[in-house]
């Protein structure tokens, strides 16, 4: 045990999003972090849970820190069905954002719902712009990813 250290044993797994910039970050064997953001590794295979801590602190980042979104803010997520894409959609429902707007490919437009979309997007079907205009009756919708609203 480590001195200020509370929750975690040597030789626990665990998942976090290393800093790249700086020595000892997510691109080296060993990383020093703080205990504070760690997570325990879930249950399920390595591989599964890898991209995890990237993805989901990318969409918490863009949701939460830069838009600050509120319950009755209208949210577009470009590549609903991806990485990022699939955690912002689940935060934002999660939020309570009255709508939730995706693009993705037809086939996953289920998934996307299951997720929490209101609304998804066929991303090949033209103009998507014009889409999320006539999806919000003309009001903008924020969106993080694109950084911008549309």
């Amino acid at each position: 045990m480590f001195a200020g250290v509370e929750g975690w044993s040597v030789g626990d797994r665990v998942l976090y999003h290393g800093d790249m910039l700086r020595p000892h970050g997510g691109l080296a064997e060993f990383a020093i972090h703080r205990a504070s953001t760690l997570i325990a590794h879930p249950p399920v295979a390595g591989i599964l849970a890898a991209a995890t801590p990237c993805a989901g602190w990318t969409a918490w980042r863009a949701l939460h820190d830069n838009l600050r979104l509120g319950r009755e803010h209208s949210f577009f997520v470009a590549g609903g069905s991806g990485g990022v894409g699939s955690f912002a959609i689940q935060i934002a429902s999660g939020l309570g954002l009255r709508q939730i707007i995706a693009t993705c490919s037809a086939k996953n437009h289920a998934y996307v719902r299951s997720l929490g979309a209101t609304s998804a997007i066929d991303c090949r079907s033209g103009d998507v712009a014009a889409r999320v205009r006539e999806v919000t009756h003309g009001e903008k919708a924020r969106s993080a990813l694109a950084q911008q609203f549309l």
